[in-house]
């Protein structure tokens, strides 16, 4: 081969390559990096999570949110001083499904009261080191969505319907797995005790429209619950939460929608034997005004019921409440409730969390048999969506350590007064 046809090879090649990485640099994603100081408060933190919203305008443009999602998640450096924290960021969708904000979220394992911690973030850093495990979903489509962290499923939202098997499949509802992994520690559709009552779910008994009114708890009167569609763009899933977005519409006999129910699950990485969910819903009339008292306390809210097992063995239950609250009549008059059943011979602590924003006036309804929840009589008017937001955290309890009243006002003051962040810096490198 001559000198002449080699040297030309060589510098053909020299082009092709800067060409390419010329390209490579044009269309590399952008890098942003926020600086933030959180302040814990005057609560004391154990492994909580927070986040922040920074909102799109001119620090953060729409095109560098569009490039930092262009391949779809994108990932987060956390610093905190020379350790790094697992993060997550997600963008904030508005009514007219524009991004308004990124909301970006991570995992504080411990802060004093009164401490304060700063945090860098690099949003879409190359290079970044993939954090393991993360949450991700498995769709089997038109019957259940499971959830797992790494490879063990936290939990199950079963939204099969199907109209020749109405009681089986009559409400959408959330199954939550046991730390193994192998079994549920909620109740399903099937059995003898009171099985209209499953998993995580929202119904209420009355809802009245006009001189009309339907059964959307038990079901009794043929009404139903029907999963419509997943929100998709608002769904995320990475090493700091999962969050998915269900549109169910509330039917009445004859197949006729009266509510719609937007239903956001979150659940937040958690040491290895414990779940926190995040359960927020919002109602909303499809059909004009709507009444819902409720027959009773017990037949309408926000509740969760444990596996059927539990009604056999149901002296074994135990709750706890707040001080100062009481429980009469299998009511309690509290913001939380603790239900602490046995199943599949280990005891559970199931805290249920009432947020402060919600409807007032809240009561908690309990049952030995392992249902129990918040319920509150409400009424739904045109352009006047209902909104309700609560926290359930699952974990086992071992030779009765863990069901102090003290722990559990720490993780309700935990949620309801999260830790304070302020963003004092933000750079974009394009």
């Amino acid at each position: 081969m001559s000198y002449g046809r080699t040297c030309f090879r060589l510098v053909a090649g020299l082009v092709a390559i800067t060409a390419m990485m010329l390209c490579s640099h044009a269309h590399a994603a952008p890098t942003c990096t926020i600086e933030m100081v959180m302040d814990a408060g005057s609560v004391p933190r154990s492994h909580v999570p927070v986040s922040v919203e920074i909102p799109v305008g001119e620090r953060v443009s729409e095109a560098v949110v569009s490039d930092l999602f262009a391949d779809g998640d994108t990932t987060v450096l956390l610093k905190e001083g020379n350790a790094t924290v697992p993060g997550q960021v997600e963008r904030v969708f508005g009514p007219d499904a524009t991004v308004q904000a990124l909301r970006l979220s991570w995992i504080v394992e411990s802060a004093d009261p009164g401490e304060e911690k700063r945090y860098i973030a690099r949003i879409g850093a190359e290079n970044a080191p993939a954090t393991s495990p993360r949450f991700h979903f498995k769709d089997t489509p038109g019957t259940y969505l499971d959830c797992f962290f790494g490879d063990r499923p936290v939990y199950r939202y079963v939204y099969e319907f199907d109209p020749d098997r109405h009681y089986d499949t009559f409400k959408p509802f959330h199954h939550v797995y046991d730390f193994d992994g192998a079994n549920f520690i909620t109740n399903g559709p099937g059995g003898k005790h009171d099985n209209h009552h499953r998993g995580m779910y929202i119904g209420w008994s009355e809802v009245k429209v006009g001189d009309n009114t339907y059964n959307l708890w038990a079901m009794s009167d043929k009404s139903y619950q029907q999963h419509v569609q997943f929100v998709d763009q608002e769904s995320s899933a990475g090493p700091v939460l999962a969050r998915r977005v269900a549109i169910i519409d509330w039917m009445n006999p004859a197949g006729e929608p009266l509510i719609r129910e937007r239903r956001e699950a979150v659940v937040y990485k958690q040491p290895g034997e414990r779940h926190m969910f995040d359960m927020i819903f919002r109602l909303e009339t499809l059909v004009g005004p709507i009444d819902m008292p409720g027959a009773n306390l017990h037949h309408a809210g926000f509740q969760f019921r444990a596996a059927e097992e539990v009604a056999y063995h149901r002296g074994s239950t135990r709750y706890i409440i707040p001080k100062g609250s009481r429980r009469i009549d299998d009511s309690v008059d509290g913001s939380w409730c603790v239900q602490s059943p046995v199943v599949l011979e280990r005891r559970y602590a199931i805290h249920h969390m009432d947020h402060p924003t919600n409807p007032r006036p809240t009561v908690y309804s309990t049952r030995q048999y392992g249902r129990f929840g918040a319920f509150f009589p409400t009424s739904l008017e045109p352009g006047k969506p209902l909104h309700c937001r609560y926290r359930v955290s699952v974990s086992p309890v071992k030779d009765g350590v863990g069901l102090d009243r003290g722990r559990f006002d720490v993780a309700y003051a935990n949620y309801t007064q999260p830790p304070a962040v302020r963003v004092v810096g933000i750079e974009v490198l394009e």
